[in-house]
């Protein structure tokens, strides 16, 4: 479940990502944090993990050797560092912003220069003090402004146990997303638009609970004096039996409701991003709903603004490829010399400066979806060949 937490993931994730993990057990925390650094390692990303007791170095690698067996030459390459998140965070004993934040920097920087993916970071919170807090909620926010547009993916854990409710709503605040795993389920923290849906259906459900109750009660009040008459013990059987069957009804009706509100609820998400109600607006959606389902390969065109991208996410999420990586190539940013090299990727060595294989974007989008947003300004042999290739993946 964990491995599959971090497809999404993976799958959410454009440039930049910032999240964090709300666990109880070491097992909750070590298993998510295996998965999210082995998939950082597959996708040539530089991994650093830093650690908290009561987890050690030592568990960290050991742990990371059982689901990678190759780990020992990521170590010796340098793609992946363990250390003490006391030697990361602190200086002379608390929390260092300046000393973390430009840490960062320089990561990115040095993974930069080497030619890796981006950087992917994840860090625990069980040292941190209360004298600290207010500190590190400030270093929380500044990461959402600080990676901007770069690619580093930072995954901060927390343990439950360490802190209450308003801390919690601190931290959940500072994230784009927080996830958690209790009793073997994980939950995620929504959003407040899917939150507010839910809202109303538990109103509902709430709304015919309490017309039961209040009927349920009217009736048995009714038995009470009706079972006083002898004469009209009849009668009183009939009301009662009335009076079930209406509960029955309301029941029923109750669940055929929460159905219809979840289908709803479905449909409006899928279309969360695009706001309209125009006709031709209505028309391209009925076109994403009957597209979706198909593996053809789409071309959207429309004046740049126009929302070709959301149309493209709003088909990936209606197929059955949902589930997998969106990837999204801007043509007329690539200078035409690279444009191979980035569509297809190239092996070590293939060239001056390739120190080390990297995946193409068709490859990132195996088994997902690939856009190919500005095709047209590709020269003519890059385009044919691009569109050739994609035969398998929708654009």
């Amino acid at each position: 479940m964990a491995s599959r937490l971090f497809e999404v993931t993976n799958t959410c994730k454009r440039m930049s990502s910032h999240f964090c993990l709300f666990y109880e057990t070491l097992t909750d925390l070590l298993e998510p944090l295996v998965s999210y650094c082995k998939a950082g390692l597959e996708s040539q990303e530089f991994c650093l993990w830093a650690v908290a007791m009561p987890l050690t170095e030592q568990d960290a690698t050991h742990a990371l050797k059982r689901a990678v067996p190759d780990l020992d030459r990521y170590l010796d390459d340098d793609s992946v560092e363990i250390v003490l998140a006391s030697d990361r965070y602190l200086q002379n004993g608390r929390f260092d912003l300046k000393k973390v934040t430009g840490g960062w920097n320089e990561k990115l920087a040095s993974a930069s220069a080497r030619g890796y993916a981006g950087v992917r970071v994840t860090g625990d919170s069980a040292w941190l003090e209360k004298q600290d807090w207010k500190d590190f909620c400030e270093y929380e926010d500044s990461i959402n402004h600080s990676i901007g547009n770069q690619r580093l993916t930072v995954l901060c854990t927390y343990p439950l146990a360490a802190f209450g409710a308003h801390e919690i709503v601190d931290v959940v605040r500072t994230h784009q997303f927080a996830v958690t795993n209790r009793r073997g389920t994980w939950h995620v923290i929504e959003t407040a638009g899917h939150k507010q849906a839910k809202a109303e259906i538990k109103r509902l459900n709430a709304e015919l609970e309490e017309r039961v109750v209040e009927r349920t009660s009217q009736l048995t009040a009714v038995n009470k004096e009706l079972t006083k008459e002898v004469l009209d013990r009849q009668r009183a059987e009939d009301e009662l039996e009335k009076a079930f069957e209406e509960i029955k009804r309301l029941k029923d009706r109750l669940h055929d409701e929460n159905v219809v509100l979840r289908e709803q609820i479905d449909q409006v998400f899928m279309f969360e991003e695009i706001v309209g109600s125009s006709p031709a607006l209505k028309a391209v959606l009925s076109s994403i709903v009957k597209v979706a389902p198909t593996d053809s390969t789409v071309l959207i065109t429309g004046e740049t603004g126009t929302g070709k991208e959301l149309i493209a996410r709003a088909i990936h999420k209606g197929s059955q490829r949902a589930g997998q990586a969106f990837i999204t190539v801007n043509c007329a940013s690539i200078p035409s010399s690279l444009i191979a090299s980035e569509l297809f990727g190239h092996e070590k060595g293939a060239f001056t400066g390739a120190l080390q294989r990297r995946q193409g974007r068709f490859e990132l989008a195996h088994s997902g979806t690939i856009f190919l947003d500005e095709i047209g300004e590709l020269p003519a042999e890059n385009a044919n060949c691009s569109v050739a290739c994609a035969s398998g993946a929708p654009i």
